[in-house]
């Protein structure tokens, strides 16, 4: 037995959508592929770990962000 549950329209959040991943029954964050690009830049310079790195997540720390993305900068160490 399957059920497929298929909603068609504009989505209600910009930026991302969110899945149920019935295996691991949580829900996953998905990003849109050019917002994706932006998260992976985020979260690769977080884990670098040098001060160079550090220095360029406080400028984008500064600049104004949306909300969902502002909340994938780890904590500044400094």
């Amino acid at each position: 037995m399957a059920v497929s549950v298929g909603v068609y329209g504009r989505s209600i959040r910009q930026g991302y959508s969110q899945f149920f991943d019935p295996s691991a029954k949580t829900v996953v964050r998905a990003y849109y592929p050019k917002l994706f690009k932006k998260v992976l830049a985020i979260r690769v310079l977080g884990s670098i770990g040098e001060p160079w790195a550090e220095d360029i997540l406080e400028a984008a720390r500064s600049s104004p962000a949306p909300d969902y993305l502002a909340r994938e900068y780890p904590p500044a160490t400094k």
